[in-house]
């Protein structure tokens, strides 16, 4: 499934632009799927706890609605 979310999201007009400045302890939102990180709650369903900012979120993690890569997810302005 992450491989075709991956190949969806190559195909998603809206760039994911990289580095961004990532303010610390904010949200993020999944460029493909607009799913939102929130530190305060967190991803427990997925091993991530509340409270963790998401910069501390393993390169493992994926978004738990679509399945791409944490690089996908870009900071909520």
């Amino acid at each position: 499934m992450a491989g075709y979310a991956r190949s969806v999201a190559a195909l998603c007009t809206v760039p994911v632009d990289a580095p961004q400045e990532k303010p610390a302890g904010g949200k993020f939102v999944c460029a493909l799927c607009g799913y939102i990180y929130d530190p305060a709650e967190g991803d427990p369903a997925h091993g991530v706890a509340p409270g963790t900012p998401f910069d501390a979120i393993p390169s493992s993690w994926s978004c738990p609605l679509c399945g791409v890569d944490k690089e996908m997810f870009k900071p909520v302005e």
